[in-house]
């Protein structure tokens, strides 16, 4: 990263006991009341983030919802019979040109394995003719 010290301002720095404060100018004070704070391993420069700030706090909350999803479906086990599948699904598909993504070909493969339906609005599962599929979105 390259720094542009040419347009580098100047923040006061304030000391109450053991905590200390920055008073940034005013062309670079952020929205709300926390950003993320993280140190250069490289450079050592303190790096205030608000963007790395809210997309932790995003991950946060979608961990809590993945976790409160989880306490109301069943989880199935990945077992043989599952990667047979995504063995058979990835082989045919290479063969006939028409790769699919990594994860997407688990998810196909993890629900042809238990007989299952796929709930899910991607397309791209639409074209995997032995895959019973569902939208619940429409």
């Amino acid at each position: 990263m390259c720094l542009d010290y040419h347009s580098a301002r100047t923040a006061k720095l304030f000391r109450n006991g053991r905590s200390q404060a920055v008073r940034l100018p005013s062309d670079y004070r952020f929205e709300g009341s926390e950003v993320y704070v993280r140190r250069d391993p490289s450079t050592g420069d303190v790096i205030l983030s608000w963007e790395d700030f809210a997309r932790k706090r995003e991950a946060v909350r979608l961990k809590t919802a993945v976790d409160e999803f989880l306490l109301r479906v069943d989880s199935l086990p990945w077992d043989s019979n599952a990667a047979r599948r995504y063995a058979d699904l990835r082989a045919a598909l290479e063969i006939a040109g028409t790769p699919m993504g990594n994860l997407d070909m688990m998810i196909a493969a993890h629900a042809l394995a238990a007989e299952a339906v796929l709930v899910t609005n991607d397309r791209c599962f639409r074209r995997l003719k032995h895959l019973r599929i569902e939208d619940w979105t429409e």
